[in-house]
């Protein structure tokens, strides 16, 4: 007995919106469809079969808690792939990142909430150059990257504390350094790294006295690292602005 293929199943309550969703948005083929209760969908030299049920996949409570996948689909430019899913209004799940074992990958959902990876082989001792975003509007209005990965390098912009999904930005200078590192913390992240990967950091405050109010909230992040610091009193772009932290990461392997 030869097995030719394995064919993944995903379960749908609604056949012709997640067919919408996998030709139309995801950009893959349509290979066959019976009546209006399955489907097989086209993935490169793969397919999957959809099937219509009564109730949710219960599988997606499961696979959202532990950090699982339904379906992982192979590109080979995982960056391009998701800039054009975001032009079709697609919310990713996690933005383009590097992962420890050689890939990029990103995460989204299907209209369903099933958990679907996309991710790009890296050849081995490649070094890259990569840009990465907030989405803040102020990147495009003045022409800069929250970030650049060059090889295990990652340098991080200098970053405030806006809430980039808002666009608002608190009065406290506490709350607002809480929000640099979570800003900074996500740039990280995307890039494969963490604040555990900073080697450098500079803090630009306006007022030096607002300075000390700051410690706690640095040490709680950065106090077992302890990177390499410099603190600068300078005047910054926007008035509401009371802090900006800038960082400087280095990739480590991870055991």
């Amino acid at each position: 007995m030869a097995i030719s293929s394995a064919i993944p199943q995903l379960r749908t309550t609604n056949l012709a919106e997640s067919v919408r969703f996998y030709t139309t948005t995801a950009g893959l083929t349509l290979e066959f469809q019976y009546q209006d209760f399955y489907a097989g969908i086209r993935a490169g030299r793969q397919l999957f079969h959809l099937k219509l049920v009564d109730e949710k996949d219960p599988s997606i409570e499961f696979v959202d808690h532990g950090e699982h996948f339904h379906l992982y689909l192979e590109t080979d430019d995982a960056a391009a792939a998701a800039e054009a899913l975001k032009k079709k209004g697609v919310r990713l799940v996690r933005d383009v990142h590097e992962t420890p074992w050689g890939t990029r990958e990103f995460v989204m959902k299907d209209d369903q909430g099933h958990t679907l990876y996309f991710g790009e082989r890296q050849e081995e001792n490649t070094v890259t150059r990569r840009l990465i975003s907030s989405g803040s509007s102020f990147e495009t209005e003045i022409g800069f990257s929250r970030a650049v990965v060059d090889g295990d390098w990652v340098f991080v912009s200098g970053t405030t504390g806006f809430d980039y999904r808002s666009m608002t930005i608190s009065e406290s200078v506490t709350d607002q350094t809480e929000q640099c590192l979570r800003n900074i913390q996500s740039a990280l992240e995307q890039a494969g790294a963490s604040l555990r990967d900073v080697v450098r950091v500079t803090y630009i405050l306006p007022e030096t006295k607002d300075f000390p109010q700051c410690w706690p909230i640095l040490r709680k992040h950065l106090g077992d690292i302890r990177p390499a610091a410099t603190m600068i009193s300078a005047g910054l772009a926007d008035p509401r602005i009371r802090i900006e932290i800038e960082v400087t990461a280095r990739r480590q392997a991870r055991s």
